[in-house]
């Protein structure tokens, strides 16, 4: 049992770094995303729109549930 109250303190501080780390990517990768649907939906006929807005739903409802488990 030597040691061991010191790996489980590295483990938390190294969970913590990545939780973190985590919530910083997904900013920028729902601001990106965010970004690309102004740009080029336009473009989109009304079946690619209704498709696009549906995973658009899907990855706004993903990002709120990982906002609330970290």
């Amino acid at each position: 049992m030597h040691g061991k109250s010191g790996c489980f303190a590295m483990q938390n501080s190294r969970f913590r770094n990545a939780k973190s780390k985590l919530s910083f990517s997904l900013r920028i990768i729902f601001t990106q995303q965010e970004l690309f649907s102004q740009t080029t939906t336009r473009f989109f006929t009304a079946k690619e729109k209704r498709v696009y807005q549906n995973l658009e739903f899907r990855y706004t409802l993903f990002y709120s549930i990982l906002l609330e488990v970290f």
